[in-house]
């Protein structure tokens, strides 16, 4: 992935690079007030010596970027069916049918909200490998616009 942006502050290792992020839609979509495109900002390791004002563009390593979005997704979907699993098969020796479903839908959320506290806590370590999967490449110095 290729994403052109503006580098708004440096420090000591890392640049932080403001974009906007694009639209679902493209921005091609005049009635639809959801699609506005959206800033972001990310920190990324700053090899290139980039300064504030910069015009870079931010690369990232798609395999390195894959497997952290996978982990995201599949580590709260894996927690809600063994909550409910576990919900339905333990609690249902308990209660009557019709409660034994919610209780095991109960669970499952329970066990989405504690996967994302983990995951949270791992978000650190998480989050220095994100800026480790992405790198800048300087298209225009700030002297030159």
């Amino acid at each position: 992935m290729y994403k052109q942006g503006i580098v708004c502050d440096v420090n000591e290792k890392y640049a932080t690079i403001y974009f906007l992020r694009d639209s679902a839609c493209g921005g091609e979509c005049v009635s639809c007030k959801g699609c506005e495109a959206q800033e972001m900002t990310v920190q990324v390791l700053n090899t290139q010596g980039a300064s504030i004002g910069d015009r870079v563009e931010v690369i990232s390593d798609e395999k390195q970027m894959m497997k952290i979005s996978t982990l995201m997704y599949l580590i709260p979907f894996s927690a809600f069916l063994l909550g409910m699993a576990l919900g339905y098969y333990i609690i249902g020796s308990f209660f009557e049918k019709p409660y034994t479903e919610i209780f095991s839908i109960i669970i499952g959320i329970l066990f989405i909200i504690l996967s994302r506290i983990i995951l949270r806590t791992m978000d650190d370590k998480w989050g220095k490998n994100i800026q480790h999967a992405l790198s800048i490449q300087i298209i225009q110095r700030r002297e030159e616009m």
